[in-house]
């Protein structure tokens, strides 16, 4: 899709990320994922040329959650984050701290029977819905603007909240379930589309990504 990006994708040590809602495997097991996703970032840093601030983050389903730990509690490192298939855990809703307003887009389809786009009941891990945890993160975003909504296609419906600085963003899948792809969306291209908006850095035109023996090279 870009040759402006490396990609690095993290395996959580357990079946599932330590999300953030202090009531799963990991987080009784004790397991740091905040800290390990810091120790991937410095070892990238330590191993290519890495732009100052640009650093951005995704995750689908359980990951996705886990992307709005980070959204909550390492928004000094992101430039920008994206979610997919997920509305937010009512512990983290009740936790989140962005202390650096930071980009961040939402993608959830309607009909997601996992992780449900209305929220859930329960006593342990509740969640709330989507479009309340979009306007809980601009709010906490400091975006005090009402929310625009467009209709970027059929069945595809683009909720923002923006000002000069930020923009926080849910992408409606009206008749999207638990997937990656939602009527007809490319996924990846609309997430690359949002963190190009948000950096700050244009890279030339015509610049590529090589291989070298001493690793990659963007020229």
């Amino acid at each position: 899709y870009s040759d402006d990006y490396l990609i690095a994708y993290p395996q959580s040590k357990v079946e599932e990320w330590n999300e953030g809602c202090n009531c799963n495997k990991p987080n009784r097991l004790g397991i740091n994922d905040l800290e390990f996703v810091d120790q991937i970032i410095e070892q990238i840093q330590s191993e290519h040329h890495i732009l100052e601030d640009e650093i951005y983050g995704t995750g689908y389903s359980q990951g996705a959650l886990f992307s709005q730990n980070l959204l909550c509690n390492r928004s000094d490192k992101f430039k920008a984050i994206a979610s997919v298939a997920a509305p937010m855990s009512v512990q983290l809703s009740e936790a989140c701290n962005i202390s650096d307003p930071t980009d961040y887009l939402s993608i959830h389809g309607k009909n997601d029977t996992v992780l449900p786009y209305l929220g859930r009941y329960h006593n342990n891990w509740g969640l709330i819905s989507s479009p309340d945890a979009i306007s809980l993160i601009a709010d906490l975003n400091q975006i005090n603007t009402e929310p625009t909504s467009t209709t970027v296609k059929e069945g595809l419906i683009e909720t923002q909240y923006k000002n000069d600085t930020n923009t926080t963003q849910l992408l409606t899948a009206v008749n999207g379930g638990h997937t990656w792809s939602l009527n007809n969306l490319d996924t990846s291209q609309y997430i690359l589309n949002f963190f190009d908006q948000a950096t700050s850095v244009q890279l030339p035109k015509h610049s590529f990504m090589i291989k070298t023996p001493s690793g990659l090279n963007h020229v």
